[in-house]
This record gives structure tokens, C-alpha cells and sequence, in this order.
């Protein structure tokens, strides 16, 4: 059997499996949808706006597009280029494949692209999200980042933690301690306690970390003198009314003390955590900051913390392979690359089977602030999964039911044991 056979036995399987999405940005409910919106500002409020932009497509246009100025055949012209040079990226086949199975546009161009307008404005109504996620996509639940006030048919919650390690200003400070002004470093850190221990109660099942859009992600030793220091400077003024909105200026060892001990709360609660890796969302970023080896001494220092790396660590995926081969507690994600590169995603799991316990993957999160989105990404995804797979049939390495099960390992079982989803009352379809 070669591995197109291979493929086309164990593609109808994967297409039929009820999945567990890992990660998504969407509107916590559903009638909080942007009703203002269009099919341009959906399609491009996440992801494939930044090809457009690496492709060329200038801001002043951009603009124009996003704030609705002229008709959808002029705007459509704004961006015919520059999706004429980016239709072949995993974030425009996931926009592509969504055109032509929720609204049956077989594909998004001149001549349809007034008729994807006009579906989509139809579309805005409620029962989208039960359309898309249950119907159509078979998502059994999906972790969303990060509202404990979420649809609970479709939803738990994940809580993010930078808030405690990057306070930015003075009203940061007042919605991360729950309102209050903290005036001494330890009432800082028991608000930070509460406030993680208010989001267990609530109902979250991870919290995740998203630091490596701010700084690297090594995280060093830090002194409580250290942290109190850096914490009075800023402290000290918070009191003010003119303070308000002002920026907070912090050190390293403020935000490494900060970490550690958020880190050993969520420990306490037996929850994971969550760290984004690799390629950051955006047009230029700092990427060396996300490279996930940098990582290594934190997973030596918690070994009784479940950290999960999320996004392969594109383009670190070998990278990830090797971590999370040496360390019990580190668990890989494929949640938003299959968008970033369908190819690599491929790459990725064909060296995560060959080096990595299987229990310790999951296969997908949708990573989209746009409900349709996922759709076409949970598409791409099965494909992925299938396409490593059949590339293990056809080695030898498998038979066609080790993959079935592999493949609902990663879609279903492992979430579901990874971010312990039976204690937050989700049941697993039989």
C-alpha cells in the first residue's frame, strides 16, 4: 500500500471523529458577533489580513476595506492582488474551504465574491455557531481563551496569566486584582492567589501564558526582594488619581518572581498550563523570543506542572520533539499551525510518532477569533492527521486500526485527559 492508499482508508475514519478543539479566540457567546460587521471584516479581523499585508497590500487599503468604503466590488478590487498572491497560504485555503462548505461559493474571486457577500450577510443570525461547531465541524467542546461567562454548550475557559507578570498601567493592575489597589507587595501576591483561585472556581480548565509576545520566554531565578523592589516603585504611585493610565515600567525579575508564583498556584489546582510558542500572531515580531528550548530550565524546576506548547513552536517543531520526549510533563499542541503551514504540521507529527508517546499530542485548536474559520481549519487539520498518518501505513509502521486509534488519541482521548475535561462535566461521545 503506498501512501495515497494509505490516505484514502484512513481519511473517511478521521473525517467521522468527534474532536476536542484545544484553543480558540471567538466571541464567548454567540449574539456577541459583531452584527456591524461584513464578510471582509470577518475574513480579515484574524490571520489572513497579515499574508495581505506580507504580500503588500498597503494600510491606507487596508483601511478603505475594513471600514467598509465603497462597494464590495471596489473593495473586493482593493485586495484582489494581494489575495492573488496569498490564496495558496494556510490561512486562505482555511477562508476557501468555509466559502465553499458553509456557503456553497465553490471558490472566492471576482466573479463570486458578491454572492460569498450576500451568504454570509444572511448567515448573521442565530444558530451560526451551532452550524458551524457542532454540525459541521463535530467539535466536542473547545477551550476558549478567556471568558468563565462563556456558552457552556460550546465552551470552557482558559485564563491567561501575563496579566500578573506585565501590569501596564495602574488600571491594569485594579481588573487583574479583581478592582481592587494592592499597596504592599504581599497584598499584590494574595490578590494574584485569589484571582487564580476565583477562575477555578469559575469553572476554567487551563490557564496559558503569552509572554513571548512581550519578552523571551527564558525564565530565570528572582528574589522576593528582588520583585518587592520593582513592585514599590510602581506601587508607590498608584494611589493617585492622575496616575490612572499611566505606564508601569518593570524588570525582569519582577516578572520572573511573578511567574513563578502564579505558576505554583495553578500547580496547587492540578490544571495545565498553556504557553504559546513559536510564530507570533502580527506583522513583525521579535521571533526569537518564542523559541521554546528556552523553556528547559522552568520544566526542570515544576515537574509536577503540566505544561502544554502550543502552536508546534513553528518553526521549532523539532525543537519540541526533543522536549517533550525528556520531560514527563510536557505535552504538545498543534492548535493554529495547521493554518500556518499545513506542510509542517505534517512534518511535525510524522517526528512527534516517531519520537514522542502519542498520549502526550493533541491534534488541533482552531486558534480563530471568526466562527467560520474554524470550520475550514478543523477541515485542514483532519487532513494533516491523515496525510501523517498514511505516511506511517505506508511504512509499515502502522495498520490501518493502530491509525484509527492514533487519530482519535489526538483529536478526542488526550485532550480530554490533558486538560482533565471530565471534572468540568464534559463527557466524551462513545
Amino acid at each position: 500500500m503506498n501512501a495515497q492508499q494509505a490516505y484514502e482508508r484512513i481519511l473517511p475514519h478521521v473525517m467521522n471523529l468527534p474532536i476536542i478543539d484545544t484553543h480558540e479566540h471567538l466571541p464567548a457567546k454567540e449574539e456577541r458577533r459583531d452584527q456591524n460587521g461584513d464578510l471582509f471584516i470577518e475574513f480579515m479581523r484574524h490571520y489572513f489580513n497579515r499574508d495581505l499585508i506580507s504580500a503588500g497590500m498597503n494600510s491606507k487599503d487596508m483601511e478603505r476595506v475594513m471600514n467598509k468604503e465603497g462597494t464590495v466590488m471596489e473593495r473586493w478590487k482593493l485586495l484582489e492582488p494581494h489575495w492573488q498572491a496569498s490564496r495558496f497560504t494556510g490561512y486562505a485555503r482555511a477562508l476557501a474551504l468555509a466559502a465553499r462548505d458553509i456557503y456553497d461559493v465553490p471558490h472566492i474571486a471576482a466573479d463570486t465574491i458578491e454572492t460569498l457577500y450576500a451568504r454570509f450577510e444572511e448567515g448573521m443570525k442565530p444558530g451560526h455557531y451551532e452550524l458551524v461547531l457542532k454540525e459541521k465541524s463535530n467539535i466536542v467542546i473547545s477551550l476558549l481563551d478567556s471568558d468563565p461567562n462563556c456558552d457552556k454548550r460550546y465552551f470552557r475557559s482558559v485564563f491567561r496569566l501575563e496579566q500578573f507578570l506585565f501590569p501596564f498601567s495602574a488600571d491594569a493592575i485594579q481588573e487583574a486584582s479583581g478592582g481592587q489597589v494592592p499597596r504592599t507587595f504581599p497584598d499584590w501576591l494574595d490578590l494574584c492567589t485569589h484571582a487564580v483561585d476565583r477562575e477555578v472556581s469559575n469553572g476554567c480548565v487551563a490557564f496559558k501564558i503569552g509572554m513571548a509576545y512581550f519578552r523571551p520566554l527564558s525564565v530565570g531565578p528572582a528574589t522576593y526582594q528582588e520583585a518587592e523592589a520593582c513592585f514599590q516603585k510602581f506601587s508607590d504611585t498608584l494611589h493617585y488619581p492622575d496616575w490612572q493610565g499611566k505606564p508601569i515600567t518593570r524588570t525582569r525579575a519582577y516578572e520572573d518572581y511573578m511567574l513563578h508564583h502564579v505558576i505554583r498556584r495553578v500547580t496547587h489546582h492540578n490544571l495545565p498550563v498553556q504557553i504559546h510558542t513559536g510564530l507570533q500572531e502580527g506583522n513583525g515580531n521579535m521571533l526569537p523570543n518564542a523559541d521554546p528550548l528556552k523553556l528547559n530550565n522552568l520544566f526542570l524546576e515544576y515537574p509536577g506542572t503540566r505544561f502544554v506548547l502550543m502552536h508546534i513552536g513553528y518553526p521549532w517543531h523539532i525543537q519540541m520533539t526533543a522536549l517533550a520526549k525528556n520531560f514527563p510533563n510536557v505535552f504538545l499542541d498543534m492548535c493554529w499551525s495547521h493554518i500556518i503551514s499545513p506542510n509542517a504540521s505534517v512534518q511535525a507529527l510524522n517526528e512527534w510518532l516517531d519520537a514522542v508517546p502519542m498520549n502526550k499530542i493533541c491534534a488541533f485548536g482552531g486558534d480563530y477569533a471568526l466562527i467560520d474559520g474554524v470550520y475550514g481549519h478543523q477541515l485542514m487539520a483532519r487532513e494533516n492527521i491523515a496525510r501523517s498518518l498514511a505516511d506511517k501505513m505506508a511504512l509499515g509502521v502502522m495498520n490501518e486500526n493502530d491509525a484509527q486509534e492514533v487519530a482519535r488519541r489526538l483529536f478526542l482521548d488526550n485532550p480530554y485527559a490533558i486538560f482533565g475535561l471530565k471534572r468540568h462535566g464534559v463527557e466524551l461521545p462513545g
